[in-house]
């Protein structure tokens, strides 16, 4: 039974591009039974300023691979079924090895030739469930600031 699994990766030169929205490219993979069957860098389709996942959508992409996204994109491609593994620093082929061997994760650090580093920390990391691998990020629910005396 044939089953496949197609990921996208913005790219800047051969590197995972460190925001979306900065990319030069995009890598479309896809994988049958864990092997890659299709590999393309095109130009990053997106020509306007504001990102459309209608393109991931339209290739049929189940996991993206990327430096940093804001909160409400991760969301909105998670809606749609896209799992989201970002803040990934790492050559494109690395990232896709790790990926093909189950052991890629959100704000992983991976140095040329495949060895981890390590991982992003800081108050983002808490935002994010990483054990959700629909990446759905937790609300903080702060509401409105209010001033130093509470009053403004």
């Amino acid at each position: 039974m044939e089953h496949d699994i197609k990921i996208a990766i913005p790219l800047t030169g051969e590197r995972v591009a460190h925001r979306l929205d900065c990319a030069e490219s995009i890598l479309w993979i896809t994988f049958r039974d864990g092997l890659i069957v299709y590999k393309k860098k095109s130009k990053y389709p997106f020509e306007q300023c504001r990102f459309s996942i209608q393109h991931f959508l339209d290739y049929g992409v189940r996991a993206l691979i990327c430096g940093a996204l804001e909160k409400h994109m991760v969301y909105k491609l998670s809606v749609h079924g896209i799992t989201v593994f970002q803040w990934v620093t790492a050559d494109a082929d690395d990232a896709v090895v790790a990926f093909q061997k189950g052991e890629l994760s959100p704000f992983m650090i991976i140095e040329p030739g495949g060895r981890k580093r390590g991982s992003w920390s800081g108050k983002n990391n808490r935002d994010y469930d990483v054990q959700d691998t629909t990446a759905i990020y937790r609300s903080q629910g702060r509401g409105r600031r209010k001033g130093r005396r509470g009053n403004e």
